[in-house]
């Protein structure tokens, strides 16, 4: 197994992550306030006389749907940075868990989160294309 990078690289990769998952805890409370004045306003909307369209209905429906998925998305992403921020205390950052090799700094910039260098990643990916898919 290769060794991570050096603690002067960490620090910057350490605070680049914190940056990150600030932002993106600040972008699920803006979701979540949106979220929650639009179900007010669509309460304070059946208190009155006015009818209903029915499109009104599904266009409410699915952007509190989208909404939800963007709060999961975000929330993986809060998720894989805090699993990030552990691998630089235990010593393991940037390097692949499948392969173990160092993963580029190229990459870890553009993704300081990610698990796997980009030739696992692209294998695994390549491996889910050709699987069967489950149709429900």
């Amino acid at each position: 197994m290769e060794r991570g990078y050096s603690k002067k690289e960490t620090k910057k990769f350490k605070d680049l992550l914190v940056r990150q998952r600030e932002i993106v805890k600040q972008d699920m409370e803006s979701i979540e306030k949106e979220t929650s004045s639009s179900a007010l306003k669509e309460g304070v909307g059946e208190l009155s006389n006015m009818p209903v369209h029915l499109a009104d209905i599904s266009a409410e429906s699915y952007e509190q749907e989208f909404a939800v998925g963007l709060l999961q998305n975000k929330g993986e992403i809060v998720s894989e940075i805090n699993n990030a921020l552990r691998k630089i205390e235990e010593g393991t950052y940037g390097l692949c868990e499948i392969c173990g090799k160092k993963i580029a700094k190229k990459r870890l910039l553009a993704i300081p989160y990610t698990r796997y260098c980009i030739k696992c990643q692209e294998k695994m990916e390549d491996e889910e294309k050709d699987s069967p898919k489950d149709i429900e």
